[in-house]
């Protein structure tokens, strides 16, 4: 009986057939031919461990180089005999591209000085460094991202400052 009653299920189950109802769109479809999206970047950017400085953000960074930009950064002091202190400390490490300068307080004034804001992607500032950065950075790590060059061979730049005031100074 069980059987046959399955089986009368399965048969009524087949025969019946379902509803089914076709809706009209009633909205109009348009078509965009162009979507421009615009963002801008912040100048600095505070990260869990770091500060970036987003250099193509700052319009008015053309033209300096990167000591003056190291002023500009939070945190980062940079005193008339151009040593670079964090929190108050001597002592912070300079890294270009990751790598370590490992250069005196002058030389390192001078290598900043020679890299023109045009070639920055970004400074990273790294006030408590991580097990992953070597101990003697106790002040504070800066980390300089330089623009990729999509050429190879030299390059090199001329820059000339002049400020006028009631004893000249001029630099070049």
């Amino acid at each position: 009986m069980q059987k046959l009653l399955t089986i009368c299920l399965l048969l009524i189950g087949t025969f019946s057939k379902a509803q089914t109802t076709t809706l009209s769109d009633t909205l109009k479809a348009t078509i965009t031919t162009e979507l421009t999206v615009v963002s801008n970047r912040p100048f600095i950017r505070t990260l869990v461990d770091k500060t970036v400085l987003n250099i193509a953000a700052k319009p008015s960074a053309a033209g300096q180089n990167a000591l003056e930009l190291l002023k500009l950064a939070p945190g980062v002091v940079v005193d008339p005999n151009e040593n670079i202190q964090m929190g108050g400390k001597n002592g912070v490490t300079v890294l270009i591209d990751n790598q370590n300068t490992q250069l005196s307080a002058q030389d390192l004034a001078q290598l900043l000085k020679s890299i023109e804001s045009d070639n920055i992607k970004e400074i990273e500032i790294i006030a408590n460094p991580s097990s992953k950065y070597d101990a003697a950075g106790n002040a504070g790590i800066i980390n300089i991202i330089l623009k990729k060059s999509l050429t190879n061979g030299f390059n090199g730049s001329l820059t000339g400052n002049f400020t006028q005031s009631t004893h000249h100074r001029s630099s070049a």
